[in-house]
């Protein structure tokens, strides 16, 4: 391990625990996007968050430039559009490399709108953030600023990352759902 890569790595470790005690959605999804961003020295990062539609809305991203400003003009990703990749994220349980899907045979028939989705959203690997099987949001990394690929123990740091982001954002969203009864 080289110093910063442990630095990094401590201080997403770090972020994983506190990020469970974060209930307010908005702080949340602007405080993964930032941590991860800051520790894996990324070009960009978005999180994009299911919302009452079955839509997927930018949540937060970094640098900012996907498309974030007034209500009308968040940026959404129309889940009919493209059900069958969404159906197909919400199964898997692990982080989605684009560059897998580019190369391995059994996803040929998601290929066209994987690489649509990867390319709307300017990502390498894709966190598909399901709880019980319904998809509830999606964190998208793009290229490492280094230009360097995505290691082993990035992969599996980032597995780690996403059960526990998983947790976190589905608290943060029954949390708003009960504050607005």
């Amino acid at each position: 391990f080289f110093k910063k890569d442990y630095q990094s790595s401590v201080t997403l470790k770090s972020f994983s625990n506190e990020m469970m005690t974060i209930l307010d959605q908005n702080e949340l999804t602007y405080k993964i996007v930032e941590n991860l961003s800051a520790a894996m020295e990324l070009k960009r990062i978005s999180l994009f968050v299911q919302d009452e539609k079955g839509d997927y809305v930018l949540a937060a991203d970094c640098p900012e430039r996907l498309g974030r400003g007034t209500e009308h003009e968040k940026k959404i990703i129309r889940a009919e559009n493209d059900r069958a990749f969404f159906s197909w994220l919400e199964q898997q349980e692990r982080v989605i490399e684009l560059e897998e899907i580019e190369y391995e045979s059994q996803y040929e028939a998601i290929r066209p709108i994987a690489r649509r989705y990867f390319s709307d959203v300017q990502a390498k690997i894709c966190l598909p953030l399901a709880h019980q099987r319904k998809l509830i949001g999606i964190i998208n990394l793009g290229e490492k600023a280094d230009q360097k690929p995505f290691t082993h123990l990035d992969i599996e740091f980032l597995s780690s990352f996403r059960g526990q982001a998983i947790s976190a954002l589905y608290n943060a969203l029954v949390h708003h759902g009960v504050q607005q009864m």
